[in-house]
């Protein structure tokens, strides 16, 4: 058996679950998260340089907003911008997102 890398869960949002999070006044996509890290899909902005350090605001479908803090640690060949979060999403909303998106592949 291979051996877990990850020392957080990380969940992949469908496209059609992405919650937006805003940095700097600008809206980023979430691809994935996790309570330490989040890959995000510009929308229609620059991402923020690698090293720079970042503040933001994920909303999540409920309404609910949490505040994440971190740097950006790269940029993918894909594109996308991954952020290493020193504040990131509190375990407990992370079940409760882990729990939505099941109850929503269920219907």
């Amino acid at each position: 058996m291979s051996e877990q890398r990850r020392r957080h869960f990380r969940l992949k949002y469908p496209i059609p679950m992405r919650p937006p999070i805003e940095i700097d006044g600008n809206v980023f996509s979430v691809i994935d998260a996790s309570e330490a890290g989040l890959r995000l899909r510009r929308i229609s902005s620059r991402y923020p340089k690698r090293g720079t350090r970042v503040t933001g605001q994920i909303e999540f479908s409920d309404g609910d907003r949490v505040e994440v803090v971190g740097y950006v640690l790269r940029v993918t060949d894909q594109g996308d911008c991954v952020l290493v979060l020193d504040k990131g999403i509190p375990r407990k909303r992370m079940l409760a997102e882990q729990r939505r998106m099941i109850q929503k592949n269920r219907v």
